[in-house]
């Protein structure tokens, strides 16, 4: 049930609760609750019974109010996960103040505003909040919270771990229960946290990683039996940047992070996301039915794709402003496919504005008149509402000029493990040769050079760098690896006069040949290879790399 509970207790075990276990046994005083409290209660309980325990807006407008009078020793609970950009905006506008107030209205980057992400959750704001109400100084608070609060950058500003400039918050130890999925039927990457009020975080911090050693849900069992059926891997958190104690977390055994501290650094390269709709997929995707002369293609909309059902709708448009889409689901290990289509009413010149009005009706009049079918939803897009208001109503989200570039090396945005390819510049029947366009739930690198392409790619396929990534990204998650990894991973410039670069450049153009023949015996050796080269690299020693390997 989303909610909290206030307790004053007194400690009856000799567990270390901050690095054994997740529960430990206590006394409770519990305080005294007056009418408010009481209301809110028999509010949640009949929620709860209603099937609505989703996102409770009259519990939440309350949430901040003073339910409980007075400090406690302990405070323990599960907050409410709701994303910012999913709630209403009467209460983005009623907590904003708080935001503030604790630092944690951190603004997003420049590539999460191009997706319309803003990387908070509200869970940040309720583990500060009650911190700073009901906490007294140097007791605990234990509170399950979203694995995302340590590995985005979206979350920096809960990583300062301070309620004021001297008012500190200490992190006792982080539970990752990621892969046991405490909550059935969900998803969610769950953690837990504990805090200490009134010290100072430092670090490492003690981070267990628990897991489970059967199929199956666990559900609600003792301790003892919970400990039976998992096995628990003490790890360590430090933050990826050594300069900046608010980025992400590395979260790996000891002596591994040694090693990566090796590896991280700041890349020589920029990453960025693919392109975005703002939920309009079915509008901006289409199949090609059949191509005409005078430079016409007869296509059918995907109209059956996103959320809302759209009309199907079967017209002409220009050759000019199709192109092939590659989406997450077609990248692989050094191959990709590419099946589908896609409208994008920019140009490299337009860059991220896009092609004005005029210009559409006179030179792409069909395309316009096609999209023009869909101007009022195309417009009540909340990402077109929020940012895009004055551009042309058919705008897409994080086009850029670099979407053009011939050459790029991309990888999936939401995965568990690093896997690069190069794309170059494809011939097609119906649309001619033209360089693939990128959903955003892919990062890519764009370039000019095909070598440096491959150079990076084989840099990004290694299983040195797979180590890195996974220690500071959220597995599996929606920030498993953005374009934002690139800050963290110390990549050279590509040198053509470097026999290792070049060496490099090489071996991946033979995955790339070897895979799309699926010959994997042969691609292994060269993986190997490519091992050896990304090695020498960054000067790890064959120990070493044998227990990045047992890390991946």
């Amino acid at each position: 049930m989303n909610g909290f509970s206030l307790a004053r207790f007194e400690s009856q075990t000799n567990v270390d609760i901050t690095r054994k276990a997740p529960l430990f046994l206590c006394k409770f005083e519990v305080g005294k609750l007056d009418s408010q409290s009481v209301d809110a209660r028999a509010q949640m309980l009949k929620l709860e019974k209603d099937g609505k325990n989703k996102i409770w807006t009259r519990v939440l407008k309350n949430s901040f109010a003073p339910l409980f009078m007075g400090k406690f020793q302990c405070v323990v609970g599960n907050p409410p996960w709701i994303n910012w950009e999913n709630l209403p905006e009467e209460y983005r506008e009623m907590s904003s103040s708080l935001w503030s107030k604790y630092g944690l209205g951190v603004g997003p980057n420049a590539q999460q505003v191009g997706l319309g992400k803003r990387g908070r959750d509200m869970s940040m704001l309720f583990t500060y909040t009650c911190c700073d109400r009901y906490l007294a100084d140097n007791g605990l608070l234990g509170f399950m919270i979203t694995q995302m609060v340590f590995k985005t950058g979206g979350a920096a500003g809960f990583r300062r771990f301070k309620l004021s400039q001297d008012r500190m918050l200490k992190v006792a130890v982080v539970h990752d229960m990621v892969t046991l999925r405490p909550f059935e039927s969900a998803a969610n990457m769950t953690s837990m946290i504990i805090l200490r009020k009134g010290e100072q975080t430092t670090y490492p911090v003690p981070y267990v990683r628990w897991i489970k050693q059967k199929k199956g849900e666990i559900g609600d069992v003792t301790l003892a039996d919970a400990m039976s059926v998992c096995s628990q891997e003490q790890l360590v958190a430090i933050p990826v940047d050594s300069k900046d104690k608010n980025s992400p977390w590395i979260t790996a055994k000891p002596h591994v992070v040694n090693i990566l501290n090796k590896i991280k650094g700041t890349s020589q390269y920029k990453a960025h996301a693919g392109v975005y709709t703002g939920g309009a997929n079915g509008v901006y995707w289409v199949k090609i039915l059949e191509k005409k002369p005078s430079n016409l293609l007869v296509i059918e909309n995907r109209h059956d794709l996103g959320k809302k059902d759209l009309k199907k709708t079967v017209t002409e448009v220009e050759v000019d402003l199709v192109y092939r889409l590659v989406r997450s689901g077609d990248i692989e290990k050094w191959k990709y496919r590419s099946e589908n289509y896609v409208i994008v009413p920019h140009t490299k010149a337009t860059s991220w504005r896009a092609i004005d009005e005029s210009t559409m009706k006179s030179n792409f009049p069909r395309t316009y008149s096609y999209l023009d079918g869909f101007r009022e939803f195309l417009r009540n897009r909340p990402d077109y509402l929020l940012r895009r208001k004055r551009y042309p109503f058919y705008i897409m989200f994080n086009a850029h000029r670099i979407s053009f570039m011939p050459y790029k090396v991309v990888w999936k945005r939401m995965a568990s493990k690093m896997e690069a390819v190069v794309l170059h510049p494809i011939d097609d029947r119906d649309i001619g040769r033209k360089v693939p366009i990128l959903q955003e739930t892919l990062s890519y690198i764009p370039l000019k050079v095909e070598n440096e392409a491959h150079f990076l790619c084989a840099i990004l396929n290694a299983v040195e760098i797979n180590a890195l990534v996974r220690s500071f990204s959220q597995m599996g998650g929606k920030s498993f690896a953005t374009p934002s990894i690139l800050d963290q991973v110390r990549i050279p410039r590509y040198d053509p006069s470097d026999k290792t670069h070049r060496k490099l450049a090489e071996l991946s153009k033979e995955a790339h040949s070897l895979a799309s023949k699926s010959m994997l015996t042969e691609l292994e050796k060269t993986e190997i290879e490519i091992g050896k080269c990304v090695a020498e690299l960054y000067q790890l020693s064959d120990r070493e790399v044998e227990k990045l390997e047992a890390e991946v």
